[in-house]
């Protein structure tokens, strides 16, 4: 269909906006990742094709194409032997050439595990050192121009999803980006009765000489760090997202007081 709307479009398609005009669309080259959508009202002939989010209205209308009541095209097409698959694939299972990137998938998809927040993350490592394996820039050397950047963008991918994963503060944070209810700083009005345990915490951390001292408040920290972590979990769990907020709001002073903790504890050659 991709390509039946392209031969019909011909050399008018050099003509639209440099933003829309994609190859593969417009017959220059066949795109990887095209996803397009178009209505039509078949009484008032008029259309709308969208990609991406962005849509142009009556611009079927303008360059004449054939009034239908609905289609709906979904093609990934391979930029090296132009073969057509019907689900992303980071390698053409055609001629095994190397694919863009697909900038539309989460970092769970990204790094192939479940989206959730309890997760196991010996095995992301493992997963992680896996993949960077497989899209090292290194392994493309000797591969086409085009293929060394697909495989930069690969591995830049996977390095910032397996970067926010690992750390179950920023998954936490992300789960909450993709739930469309990100936490900002000031967004959420703690209870002063926390706001003032927190405050102690910091002025006895700041005040200890020892690391006796410092790793008992170290101790302290991670139980209250711990049970909060399981509360985000079976928050997440039950897609409970207004107390998953309020939870994750919490660990992050908890986090910080761990993270001061741990810099006491490298300053001092107590951990490496």
């Amino acid at each position: 269909m991709a390509k039946v709307l392209a031969r019909f479009l011909g050399s008018r398609a050099r003509s639209l906006p440099a933003a829309f005009r994609f190859e593969g669309l417009w017959g220059l080259r066949p795109y990887h990742g095209l996803s397009m959508s178009c209505l039509t009202n078949k009484s008032q002939e008029k259309a709308k094709l969208s990609y991406e989010g962005y849509s142009i209205p009556a611009l079927i209308a303008k360059h004449s194409l054939p009034v239908v009541t609905m289609c709906t095209l979904s093609h990934l097409i391979c930029w090296n032997c132009q073969e057509e698959f019907t689900s992303y694939s980071p390698v053409c299972s055609f001629c095994k050439s190397l694919q863009p990137s697909n900038s539309k998938m989460n970092y769970f998809d990204v790094m192939r595990v479940e989206k959730r927040f309890g997760m196991e993350t010996k095995q992301l490592t493992k997963t992680f050192r896996l993949l960077q394996a497989q899209f090292h820039p290194d392994r493309f050397t000797l591969k086409s121009e085009r293929e060394q950047q697909y495989a930069a963008d690969h591995s830049s991918q996977i390095n910032k999803a397996y970067r926010c994963l690992l750390h179950p503060v920023e998954r936490a944070l992300y789960l909450l980006e993709l739930a469309g209810q990100p936490l900002h700083e000031g967004q959420i009005d703690m209870d002063p009765e926390f706001l003032m345990e927190i405050m102690e915490v910091n002025e006895e951390l700041a005040e200890a000489d020892d690391k006796e001292t410092v790793q008992e408040i170290g101790q302290k920290n991670q139980r209250i760090l711990d049970s909060l972590l399981q509360e985000a979990d079976t928050a997440f769990s039950n897609e409970d997202i207004n107390t998953a907020r309020q939870v994750v709001a919490k660990i992050k002073y908890y986090n910080n007081i761990y993270e001061k903790v741990r810099d006491y504890e490298r300053s001092h050659g107590i951990i490496d």
